[in-house]
């Protein structure tokens, strides 16, 4: 499907909770992941609902979404995601020096609970880096195989992390095309190692419409850096532990809100372009439901690639607005 009518079906179509759906006076946010208009006129939309905790709203019936094409209802079906395409994970762990002891045991940990939390049809790589990057286990469904190459990982050199970043997005680039793919990245230092640039990183990931999950460990890495990754990515987010202890809370969650991805299928009555389309950026609402009814939010909807979809802070306020990506 075409960059334009991508733009076209933007300007044109809103993702809605019901203001039937009633959360009491806590925030949220929808995260949209993927859009997937290769059999246009059908779009699947991959999203998930995220409370002020960043943990996934689970349980959400058919008639808890809802699309609406120029504010008509489009008649979307609602099924949790797993259930229709699997999930193909690239898990990059630090290994440098700064890693040794603690940090990476706690590390290992971490990233062996996602491991376990992965379904029988999904895939997980294990990618290590310091001065140089490592693909310890590669894409596959083997989850004895990626948690023995987790166990095996040791700490020494430089930290080589755009490198890695580049990797990852190259390593997910043979996974199945129906999979929802990410990236999940730790490290608790600065860039010292590596051969491309962080536009050059940002890019790559950027192009393939790549989420990225951006975890800085304690409190000398350059989280500017961490989160031009997560947010210039579709669906990407930024997460800190100050301590390597809260590692494995933060990999729980993480997993825990793959699994709750939902998968939003409708049929496009869209046909040609709208003025404007082309060039300029466009509005996706979203509907919130609270006690005291709904409010209405905007944020920015791109045409492929999209470098960051939707995103919304953890504390929400009434007053609160989003001003994130652009079209490219």
């Amino acid at each position: 499907m075409s960059r334009h009518l991508l733009s076209a079906l933007a300007t044109a179509v809103a993702l809605l909770l019901s203001t039937g759906l009633v959360l009491a006076d806590d925030p949220f946010r929808i995260v949209v992941k993927r859009i997937d208009a290769d059999g246009f006129p059908t779009v699947r939309i991959v999203a998930s609902v995220i409370d002020a905790n960043g943990d996934p709203l689970g349980g959400l019936r058919a008639q808890d979404l809802q699309v609406r094409e120029r504010n008509v209802p489009a008649g979307a079906t609602v099924t949790l995601a797993s259930l229709s395409s699997p999930v193909a994970l690239v898990l990059v762990v630090d290994t440098s020096g700064s890693m040794s002891g603690r940090p990476l045991t706690d590390a290992k940990g971490a990233v062996a609970s996602m491991i376990s939390a992965l379904g029988p049809n999904d895939q997980a790589a294990v990618l290590s880096f310091n001065t140089s990057v490592r693909v310890v286990a590669p894409l596959s469904g083997d989850k004895a195989r990626a948690l023995a190459a987790v166990s095996s990982l040791v700490a020494g050199g430089d930290t080589a992390i755009y490198d890695a970043v580049s990797s990852a997005a190259e390593l997910l680039d043979s996974a199945d095309p129906t999979a929802r793919r990410a990236i999940v990245l730790l490290t608790d230092g600065l860039d010292t190692a590596s051969r491309i640039t962080r536009a050059a990183a940002i890019a790559r990931v950027t192009g393939a419409a790549l989420p990225v999950y951006a975890v800085a460990l304690g409190d000398s890495t350059d989280r500017s850096v961490l989160q031009a990754l997560a947010e210039s990515s579709a669906g990407g987010a930024f997460y800190s532990a100050p301590t390597s202890g809260q590692l494995v809370s933060i990999y729980t969650s993480l997993a825990r809100q793959i699994v709750t991805e939902y998968s939003v299928e409708f049929r496009s009555k869209a046909t040609s372009l709208p003025d404007g389309a082309k060039s300029q950026p466009h509005t996706l609402s979203r509907r919130v439901a609270a006690r005291h009814g709904s409010r209405r939010h905007p944020c920015l909807w791109c045409p492929r690639p999209c470098p960051r979809l939707s995103r919304w802070p953890h504390r929400t306020t009434a007053r609160s607005r989003w001003s994130g990506c652009s079209a490219r």
